[in-house]
């Protein structure tokens, strides 16, 4: 989109001053039937998109969405197996539309590009996150951070055995709901993200952190192939490119201190901006988002959702 550069870099100064005022949380009055916590609000007409970075609790609590399976699958280049990965996430989200979400991290040793690569998919969040889960063989999937009482680790190795662990997961309820809503500015490459949750159910005892990646399909690039030739003209899919977050995600404040985690109609709604590089092509983008508990005790994803960049 052709936009006035001048706005922009208003836009952008605002975001810069209101991102660096140190934040003090002022008295909450649960009486009230909805309590803003914090709020900053900037009107980027050049967008046709505000940007918002709020706190509240509301006492219009919606209707809980279904759950959303988020497959991490951890890959590598160099890894002739991890084809029968991507095909078996490829089925999976077949046989269950608008139910899973997935991200390819590529990390490890089979990771490193060939001589003939045109891409480098490792990452500094990738390498962390697959040190964060122990990963061991590749290909793996990580199924919403949860440990299955079938398996040892979180990491399962087997691809077979994916799309049973998957569906076991559709019914469990989440208590929160999430909502993506993005914009991307032509002259600037940059990626506006506002990410909404809001808990229909109190949680207590927990830490929530909120993750964003980004990542991009229909790349084409190099990988070995399980008979081990190398497939110069690969399609790579749901690479993940950088994350908005760091790699271990947003901690999200508690609003219930009594009970040491959040109150229901609980509502945040973070935005973030990222530079997109020039050989990233904006029209297969996507914007993953999570919500997950903090590591402590459990590293479980609540809910997950996927939105196209560009639509």
């Amino acid at each position: 989109m052709k936009k006035n550069g001048l706005l922009l870099t208003l836009v952008l100064a605002c975001l810069f001053l209101t991102s660096s005022c140190e934040e003090e949380g002022p008295f909450i009055d649960f009486s009230e039937p909805e309590v803003i916590i914090d709020t900053i609000i900037i009107d980027t007409t050049l967008f046709n998109f505000t940007v918002v970075d709020t706190s509240f609790i509301t006492t219009d609590i919606p209707a809980t969405q279904d759950k959303i399976v988020l497959i991490e699958e951890y890959s590598g280049v160099q890894c002739n197996n991890c084809p029968k990965g991507a095909e078996a996430v490829k089925v999976i989200k077949e046989s269950f539309p608008g139910r899973v979400v997935s991200t390819t991290l590529h990390a490890g040793n089979f990771a490193v590009p060939y001589p003939e690569s045109n891409e480098d998919f490792l990452i500094n969040e990738s390498i962390a996150l697959n040190d964060f889960f122990g990963l061991f063989g590749y290909p793996s999937a990580v199924i919403d951070r949860h440990l299955f009482p079938s398996q040892n680790f979180i990491p399962v190795t087997i691809p077979e055995q994916w799309s049973s662990l998957v569906a076991g997961r559709l019914d469990v309820t989440s208590p929160v709901n999430l909502e993506v809503i993005t914009a991307f500015n032509e002259e600037t490459r940059q990626v506006f993200v506002t990410v909404t949750t809001v808990y229909t159910k109190a949680i207590a005892n927990e830490y929530h952190q909120l993750s964003v990646f980004l990542t991009e399909d229909h790349i084409i690039d190099a990988q070995l192939m399980p008979d081990n030739s190398l497939n110069l003209t690969y399609e790579h899919e749901h690479v993940v490119r950088d994350m908005f977050t760091n790699w271990g995600g947003l901690v999200l404040d508690l609003t219930d201190e009594a009970n040491g985690g959040y109150a229901q109609g609980s509502t945040f709604s973070k935005t973030f901006v990222l530079s997109v590089e020039d050989n990233w092509d904006e029209n297969n983008l996507n914007v993953v988002a999570c919500i997950h508990a903090d590591g402590s005790s459990t590293k479980e994803v609540f809910q997950s959702i996927e939105q196209k960049v560009i639509e």
